[in-house]
């Protein structure tokens, strides 16, 4: 029996299958990395985004200014009058 145990030890040494385990479990961490690393990502954005939907609106504030040189003011008549800046 001690002779058939000292076997498989010297074949199971002989063969690659240790090196393969290695390999695969290293690709596995490597992956793991990546999708603990990506999930991280997506749970920064997500709160970014949760607070500007729950961030209420600035007072105070002027409309916005276009960067067009002219402003189109329409007026009672039928006309339209074109201010310049």
């Amino acid at each position: 029996m001690d002779y058939l145990k000292r076997f498989w030890n010297w074949l199971l040494g002989k063969t690659t299958i240790d090196e393969k385990v290695i390999e695969k479990v290293a690709e596995v961490k490597k992956e793991v990395r990546e999708a603990k690393a990506a999930i991280k990502t997506a749970v920064k954005e997500t709160g970014d985004v949760a607070k500007v939907v729950t961030s209420k609106k600035r007072k105070n504030r002027g409309p916005r200014k276009s960067g067009a040189s002219t402003q189109t003011v329409k007026g009672s008549g039928a006309s339209a009058q074109t201010l310049k800046k």
